[in-house]
């Protein structure tokens, strides 16, 4: 089903919504919430990013926590992130976007896009071409990010691989979207990046939307990690810990059970004493402890 410009146009106006629903779903609420008005601000602020002609180490972690925390987790990606240093951030992102602003084609070339976001992805540790199309489309419009929703409405086949060869598709895709839908003259010209933010909008609300119908409200997975931690403890571990509590120290359960044993047996063998032949022979083969 094709998308007209009235679809895409009311979904794009619902893309703070779905950013609140989608932060909801992250390991981290709070922290979404703040790097997406951070992000965001770079497009009210100054949508050409003319006074910017270069970001380091202050831009670089938050746009993949950000990244982060809108899609698939990777534990590993952040620390190659802080390997970069500020000169070298500063030298290979300043050189990028002076060869976009260079170009005097609108909307840019697909080619022109692609080894901009090549340079960035080879220049930078932990930036792959998803990382760098989700960075340069802050400061482009005619970048989309290659989120999975786009992906998906492309009619991509999982596993995702995030590679250039994907992106030149989704360039391609966009496009078509952007040819159907805006075929009238007196209508505000979509961007690419606009395409995209409506894509991944319309997909996001439509889950949580449904989420919401079947009374299942969006729960972060912060607050289902807290639910795991406070899980009833099996009935094993709550006697073990009521014992521990009752007797006030954490000597293990079975050396206690086992020293209340010794302790009976040795009260008893002392209310009856044994015969004198008996006791030496116990004496000579008891195990010394």
């Amino acid at each position: 089903m094709s998308l007209t410009h009235a679809d895409l146009a009311a979904a794009l106006a619902d893309y703070d919504r779905a950013a609140e629903a989608r932060a909801l779903e992250s390991a981290d609420p709070e922290k979404y919430r703040r790097l997406h008005a951070q992000l965001h601000a770079l497009d009210v602020a100054d949508p050409d990013h003319r006074h910017l002609d270069a970001f380091g180490m202050d831009l670089l972690p938050a746009f993949t926590d950000w990244k982060l925390l809108r899609g698939r987790h990777r534990p590993t990606l952040q620390t190659l992130i802080l390997e970069n240093d500020e000169p070298h951030v500063l030298a290979v992102t300043r050189r990028v976007l002076a060869d976009l602003r260079a170009c005097p084609t609108t909307p840019l070339p697909h080619t022109v896009v692609v080894a901009a976001i090549d340079a960035l992805a080879k220049a930078l540790r932990g930036v792959g071409p998803a990382t760098a199309a989700l960075i340069l489309s802050f400061f482009s419009t005619d970048i989309p990010l290659m989120s999975d929703e786009l992906l998906h409405a492309a009619k991509h086949k999982m596993p995702y691989r995030y590679s250039l060869k994907e992106y030149r598709e989704l360039l391609a895709y966009v496009d078509s979207v952007i040819d159907v839908a805006d075929p009238e003259a007196d209508t505000t010209p979509l961007s690419r990046r606009d395409v995209e933010r409506a894509i991944w909008t319309k997909a996001v609300l439509d889950r949580h939307d449904a989420h919401m119908a079947m009374g299942a409200p969006g729960v972060s997975k912060a607050k289902d990690k807290d639910k795991a931690k406070t899980k009833k403890p099996s009935k094993r571990a709550a006697a073990a810990a009521a014992a521990e509590d009752s007797d006030g120290d954490h000597e293990p359960a079975a050396k206690r059970t086992r020293t209340r044993r010794l302790t009976t047996t040795t009260a008893a063998s002392e209310t009856k004493p044994a015969p004198a032949r008996s006791r030496a022979k116990k004496a000579k083969a008891a195990p010394e402890e």
